[in-house]
């Protein structure tokens, strides 16, 4: 896709009336679920399922059953609500209820299609998305990582534009249309298919450098030294390990003693948050993946600006995957973002605005790069933003 073609698309896009788009938000649900009005069942037992029980809740609105297909849970009771076998369910509401598909995650994407041809192999019935749910009652629900109200997209339309002026490639252009159509009309089909290859290390992208200096905010238990290491045949100059959550970090620490102590030699391990301020921040400490800055977090951590890390060693590469912080930590690594130019990879689908904005705030920074998007999951999760340097491109 051409630069003029996006622009041009996004037009068609984000000139719909704001009026237009708010009618949307607002019916789009009831007119799927037809006469159905709050007679749901919900289809996947799992966060998001737990998640949207609750927010039905805070409406007064009781859905009348979970519907899973894991066997082991059939006839149990989650949050105080049965779980019923997909075939049971269809049999008991078919009839009267919408099923509202409560599954998004990276490994499925959000299998509307799937569940729906499967639930009307047993009987008739009424399969819908939970996204015009969320759009519906989005004071309970939204924003919730990369999903938000659709006219918020068109109120930022300069910002949108502004972005897809500095795409540098075909796919990036594709990716960013298809997001931006998808979150408007809420069509979880037209997002693309992730890339093939390891997150973060693209090879069409970057280059290898024997001296790497590699920054990892959010290095999480390995996952992403385990790929650098790959990518880079062990030869690499210094590794930053920036992990805040403790039960994280014992499982990252286990792997690096695991390794040879010429390698162990080269990481160093810090236990911050990576923020545009100095000082402390309620944390998360949950030990998983989505551990966060959080308000009810439950414990005390310090947090620090990216410019401070780095004294002696030049970075050559900044990854930041934070579970929404990343335009706070971009702030704070200003500095080594506009003196050293390394290449970002940066997690930009934890807040709605993610996807335009950090790209155009590392433009702000530092007008040197080139920018570029590709996805490394299905459903819309994990679209990475690449900032890379003209001279790290391959030949």
């Amino acid at each position: 896709m051409k630069k003029e073609e996006l622009i041009s698309e996004l037009y068609a896009l984000l000139n719909e009336s704001p009026e237009s788009v708010a009618e949307r938000e607002r019916t789009a649900h009831d007119k799927l679920t037809k006469s159905f009005k709050n007679r749901l069942i919900l289809f996947g037992t799992g966060k998001l399922g737990r998640r949207t029980l609750k927010g039905l809740r805070e409406v007064g609105i009781e859905p009348l059953a979970f519907c899973d297909n894991n066997s082991v849970i059939w006839g149990s009771d989650i949050e105080g609500l049965k779980v019923l076998s997909p075939e049971k369910a269809v049999s008991e509401f078919g009839a009267n209820a919408a099923f509202v598909v409560t599954i998004w995650n990276n490994t499925l994407g959000h299998p509307l299609e799937v569940v729906r041809q499967q639930l009307q192999s047993y009987g008739n019935c009424a399969v819908v998305s939970f996204l015009p749910l969320y759009w519906k009652y989005h004071r309970q629900f939204l924003p919730y990582f990369s999903l938000g109200l659709p006219r918020n997209i068109i109120t930022k339309k300069a910002e949108v534009i502004e972005f897809a002026e500095i795409l540098s490639d075909s796919y990036s252009r594709a990716c960013y249309l298809a997001h931006i159509d998808f979150r408007l009309k809420g069509d979880f089909r037209i997002l693309m298919n992730p890339i093939d290859g390891a997150q973060y290390f693209v090879k069409e992208l970057l280059n290898n450098l024997s001296e790497e200096v590699f920054i990892d905010c959010g290095a999480f238990n390995g996952d992403t030294l385990r790929e650098f290491l790959r990518f880079t045949g062990n030869k690499f100059l210094k590794y930053f390990a920036v992990e805040p959550d403790t039960k994280n970090s014992r499982q990252l620490l286990d792997y690096i003693h695991s390794l040879d102590s010429t390698i162990q030699n080269k990481i160093e391990v810090s236990h911050f948050c990576a923020s545009k301020c100095e000082g402390k921040v309620k944390f998360n400490n949950s030990g998983a993946i989505d551990s966060s800055i959080s308000k009810s977090g439950d414990i005390e951590i310090a947090c620090t600006r990216l410019d401070s890390l780095i004294k002696c060693n030049k970075p050559t590469f900044l990854k930041i995957d934070i579970e929404g912080g990343e335009a706070d930590a971009i702030n704070g690594g200003q500095g080594m973002i506009s003196q050293h130019n390394p290449t970002l990879a940066i997690a930009a689908y934890h807040r709605p605005n993610d996807i335009w904005s950090l790209g155009c705030d590392i433009k702000k920074i530092n007008p040197n790069y080139l920018f570029y998007l590709r996805a490394h999951a299905f459903g819309g999760w994990e679209n990475i933003l690449y900032a890379v340097p003209h001279c790290r491109l391959p030949t």
